[in-house]
């Protein structure tokens, strides 16, 4: 073996033999994936990126998508040698029919000759999210149960993808992470692996004419605070859906088998993960994810970890425990109110739909309200004047709006509910809960008050409802507002049931006073006293319990109720006691995140509708076919795919097209050309909105309470920059309008029909799923702002202002006290109330901190919102200071995330610790140099505050100078070098024994070399780790102006040896560098 063979050994300066054939690898293709490398003399072909379809499936109950690791390819990783396809598409379909299978390709190629990809892991992660969420939503799979399988890296990036999917502020971003069901990790290095520290050194091997992209090679190594930090936030993730009861599998398969030369790379200990199943597979890194047939063991032991999976995402329904016939319907009544709801401050969609009638207006309420009073009322039974007062303490005027808001369904529809299998053996069974889902708009909720009018009191039963609101008060939509409202409705009609709940309401008035005044119910009592008057119930008569649009108090609420439910079933003695029968039915959007166990019966609401949306569009286009007779009613009812929503605003287009004189080819093609999402036709309809559209959505949004007509005519005249002084002008200006019945009109006018005036005469969206839209997506698009929390921001110190303005008029202004308390003076002035209690409203939870510790200045000066940033610092109630779990100030946010403006903002409120460290020793200069953001970097060093971290080390060791050194930002050298701060440390190592000068010299930074070497502070023979000088580190990568530099201090000792007893000459002759190899012979001479 001659001298050049054994130094290739001891430091593989080049690519061994097999993969200088593939010139793009650093690293042997058996040591990760097999590359996409097409010879120079091919066309050039597309990257093989994005989602691809390897299997498609029209009636999938699952996707599975595989995503590869380092150098790898979306179909070759997956492809064993000697086979055309990857086993995904050739094998397992046969295995799992009922799956839709896609692959994932990414560029994560490290090394490459000419340009390498520079996307970081978060990159890969947001791309890989974006992606399969548009694919799925072009495939109308977007709550279709997904399954992820990832090689090697390509785990770090699916972990990353559901962490950026968990509370994502894009709505439909979030579909990742509640549909995901599994994953599967395939040798993926949790806790780094060799390869990292491998590629450090030989990364000097790859020649000049390849370009390296180390951030991905960094993260796999053991210590890296992104790879800890991930895994962290990873854990907290599993935890929290553990803890909300929603399993989540995750199963790890590991290398049994070396790569020759090499080893594993790797080791059993990084590729598991505490807690979960890890099996190992008889193959190497590189082949463990090659399978040539059905037989391999590796892949039955895969394939079984995949069906045992998809055999939970099938729906099974529990046997009856007992039967008994459906009760008939009979008219009941309950003195407890019902309705109400909860919604999501962020916006969750609901599942109901108030167009499924056959009239609106005055007419329609009488007849609703008729109806309410027939089925969800029962024959009242006395009360003592105690329970009397309890009952008053727990109602609430709202409690019986959202129930009352549901129309009844048109003739003919929502019968099938009642026929359905799995609704009758619900109904029959001692214990049961019903899960009724199905998409925003798709009719549960009026399906359910379907159910509720069936059951209601028959047979002596007791009938309990709720109907959460997401557009109402807050007691209309929270889990207090539920409690109340049941034990309303149990204390109005078995008050013996609840003496203890009449007891606690004695003691609390006697020792604190009025309730509702000096004390509060708290949800919590409330629940427990429920819980115990079951038995007590029980003992006497069967129980059905219905609570409608459960998604509308929010995720965290729906799971923790889910759970609540669960729990009452369980907890109640069984059958052989002689209780009676106890049901829960409640309607919810599609959440995977309730995920509910077998016991659990489910009926999915868009699979069973189609012909009670026909019904309704011909019910709805009755006249219209008389006089057109037409295919558009089946065209409708085709396109509207379960969702009556969609039928109700279609159909309305057509009647306005036929008003207006329009062909039937003018409406098929305006059927035709909406979009058949929500979001997307909802976006159409706004294209057009003006300021005073703009106004109204905003107050409809964001206004503390719902606002009846009379309110909301003085919150739409006035404005910030109102010119008027008194409310006598504001009366004379144009756009006043007079009275409620003209405000209406606007309402409907100005919000293009997507906000209505309910029979109490205050203003809401149509529906849920507007509402969401609005706060998500449409606001930021009618305000002109980046992200939804801007607009959000911009709404409240709007309406805040609006109300400021108000009690700025003149009739206000010299007004006394006493009369601005007096109910006489408030009536003359109908908008005085909510003006007194809301100016507070945007300050109200401005500083409060999400699952990370993030605060919104911490996501705004992260993501460069100066606007938003300005606001919440102009509020003078959030800390600048703040953390998140990482140790992370505001200040390090945007000077890590270069947003220079912003970190302007920040010092100049001149309450900003400069100084501050995160949990890893890191601070806002070390960020910044980094990530070679100069001018931050001066605007901290100017503040004159930052001396302490100009030489502070992090945990790996290393200063804002070594960084800048290795990044090579030349200007942030000179910066830090000027400050003259950092002379004791110019030369210090880190923990892997990199100088600054060494590093700059290995990366060929040769202005930042002279810069250091300038200094007189640095030894230039000072050695790292491995015994290896600069001088050497710039011979071997050919930088041939650094080592001319390095010899030119004569300070060097050019016969330096590493640890393995190689000096600078051997390291350039074992690279070829001819140049370097002459300067260097001749000074050995």
């Amino acid at each position: 073996m001659d001298l050049l063979q054994r130094l290739k050994r001891k430091a593989p300066l080049d690519p061994p033999e097999e993969t200088s054939r593939n010139p793009t690898l650093p690293i042997p293709p058996s040591c990760t994936d097999r590359d996409y490398s097409p010879s120079q003399s091919a066309p050039v072909l597309p990257f093989p990126d994005g989602v691809k379809v390897l299997h498609d499936c029209p009636d999938a109950a699952v996707d599975i998508c595989f995503v590869h690791g380092l150098t790898g390819d979306r179909e070759s990783t997956w492809t064993a040698d000697g086979q055309s396809a990857p086993w995904p598409k050739t094998i397992l379909p046969t295995e799992l029919d009922k799956a839709r299978i896609l692959t994932y390709g990414y560029d994560a190629y490290i090394v490459r000759k000419g340009v390498v990809g520079a996307n970081r892991l978060i990159d890969h992660a947001t791309n890989l999210l974006h992606d399969l969420t548009a694919d799925r939503s072009s495939n109308n799979a977007s709550s279709r149960p997904l399954i992820l399988i990832a090689h090697s890296l390509g785990g770090l990036v699916c972990k990353k993808a559901i962490l950026l999917s968990r509370n994502n502020p894009e709505a439909h971003l979030c579909g990742v992470f509640e549909c995901i069901k599994g994953i599967i990790f395939m040798g993926t290095p949790h806790k780094g692996s060799w390869m990292a520290g491998w590629a450090k050194i030989p990364a000097w091997a790859v020649g000049a004419a390849k370009s390296t992209n180390r951030s991905l090679l960094e993260i796999l190594e053991t210590d890296d605070q992104l790879l800890q930090s991930t895994q962290v936030e990873f854990w907290s993730m599993v935890r929290g859906l553990r803890e909300g009861g929603r399993p989540f599998e995750v199963t790890c398969f590991f290398e049994e088998l070396p790569l020759p030369g090499l080893g594993k790379v790797v080791s059993k200990e990084s590729a598991s993960l505490e807690g979960y199943a890890a099996f190992s597979i008889h193959a190497n890194h590189s082949d463990m994810v090659k399978f040539a047939s059905a037989e391999e063991t590796g892949f039955k032991r895969l394939v079984g970890e995949l069906v045992r999976w998809a055999s939970q995402l099938e729906v099974r329904h529990p046997r009856a425990s007992q039967t008994e016939e459906l009760p008939r319907t009979s008219p009941s009544s309950a003195e407890g109110h019902r309705g109400a709801s909860f919604v999501n401050n962020y916006g969750s969609s609901t599942q109901n739909i108030n167009s499924i009638t056959t009239g609106s207006g005055p007419a329609n309420i009488g007849q609703n309200q008729a109806i309410h009073q027939t089925i969800v009322q029962s024959p009242p039974v006395p009360v003592p004047e105690l329970s009397q007062d309890c009952l008053r303490s727990l109602a609430f005027p709202q409690m019986q709006d959202r129930s009352l808001g549901i129309s009844r369904a048109v003739a003919g529809t929502c019968e099938w509910l009642l026929r359905h299998e799995t609704y009758k053996t619900w109904a029959a069974c001692y214990r049961g809960l019903l899960w009724i889902k199905g998409k925003p708009g798709s009719g549960k909720s009026t399906l359910l008050k379907h159910a509720l009018g069936n059951h209601a009191s028959s047979d002596g039963a007791l009938v309990l409802s709720f109907f959460f609101h997401g557009r109402g008060d807050e007691l209309q939509k929270s889990p207090l507002g539920l409690f109340r409202s049941l034990l309303h409705q149990v204390l109005g009609q078995a008050p013996n049931a609840l003496q203890d709940l009449v007891d606690r309401f004695k003691t609390k008035c006697r020792e604190h006073g009025k309730a509702g005044e000096d004390w509060h119910w708290h949800e919590e009592e409330l629940r427990l006293l429920f819980e115990s008057s079951l038995p007590k119930l029980l003992s006497a008569r069967s129980v059905w319990l219905f609570v409608d649009a459960l998604d509308e108090c929010g995720k965290d609420n729906a799971v923790r109720l889910v759970g609540i439910f669960k729990s009452l079933l369980k907890s109640l003695p069984s059958q052989s006691t002689g209780l009676g029968q106890f049901r829960i039915c409640f309607s919810c959007r599609h959440y995977p995140i309730l995920d509910l166990d077998d016991n659990v019966f489910e009926i999915c609401v868009e699979h069973e509708n189609q012909d009670d949306i026909s019904t309704f569009v011909d019910d709805q286009l009755a006249a219209f076919r008389a006089r057109t007779p037409s295919t558009i009613p089946a065209l409708i009812t085709e396109r509207a795919s379960g969702v009556f929503m969609w039928a109700r605003l279609v159909v309305e287009r057509v009647l306005d097209l036929e008003r207006e004189g329009g062909g039937l080819k003018k409406m098929e093609t305006a059927v035709h050309s909406t979009p058949r999402d929500l979001d997307e036709l909802y976006r159409q309809l706004i294209q057009d909105m003006g300021p005073a559209s703009l106004k109204l959505i905003q107050w409809i949004c964001f206004a503390r309470r719902p606002l009846p007509m009379d309110e909301l005519r003085w919150a739409m005249v006035i404005d910030a920059d109102c010119p008027h002084r008194s409310l006598q002008a504001c009366e004379s200006a144009e756009d006043y309008v007079p009275d409620s019945v003209r405000m209406k009109r606007q309402v409907q006018t100005l919000s293009r029909g997507l906000a209505e005036v309910t029979h109490a005469q205050v203003a809401q969206f149509i529906h849920q799923s507007v509402k969401d839209f609005f706060v998500e997506k449409g606001l930021p698009v009618l305000n002109g702002c980046e992200t939804s929390a801007e607009a959000a921001i911009r709404a409240h110190f709007r309406l805040a202002k609006i109300c400021i303005r108000y009690l700025a008029m003149e009739e206000i202004g010299r007004s006394t006290s006493d009369e601005l308390r007096n109910f006489k003076f408030e009536s003359n002035f109908p908008f005085l109330g909510y003006a007194t209690t809301s100016t507070g409203q945007i300050t109200e939870h401005v500083d409060v901190k999400d699952g990370d510790c993030m605060t919104p200045l911490s996501w705004a000066a992260e993501y460069g919102h100066e606007a938003v940033v300005k606001l919440l610092l102009d509020t003078g109630k959030v800390d600048v200071n703040a953390k998140d779990d990482y140790g992370a100030t505001v200040l390090m946010h945007a000077a890590t995330n270069g947003e220079k403006a912003v970190v302007k903002l920040l010092l100049d409120t001149g309450k900003v610790d400069v100084n501050a460290k995160d949990h890893h020793r890191g601070t806002a200069l070390r960020g910044a140099a980094a990530n070679g953001e100069e001018a931050i970097v001066k605007l901290l060093l100017d503040t004159g505050k930052g001396d302490d971290t100009v030489d502070t080390k992090d945990d790996d060791g290393r200063t804002p100078l070594s960084l800048a050194a290795e990044f090579g930002y030349e200007g942030i050298v000179k910066l830090l070098l000027d400050t003259g701060k950092v002379d004791d440390t110019v030369d210090t190592k880190d923990d892997e024994g990199w100088t600054p000068l060494s590093l700059a010299a290995y990366l060929g930074n040769e202005g930042i070399v002279k810069l250091l070497l300038d200094t007189g502070k640095v030894d230039v023979d000072r050695k790292d780790a491995q015994g290896v000088t600069p001088l050497s580190l710039a011979a071997a990568k050919g930088h041939e102006g650094i080592v001319k530099l390095l010899l030119g201090t004569g300070r060097v000792d050019v016969h330096a040896k590493d640890n393995y007893g190689i000096t600078a000459l051997l390291y350039a002759t074992a690279n070829e560098q001819e140049a370097i190899v002459k300067l260097l012979g001749s000074q050995h001479r």
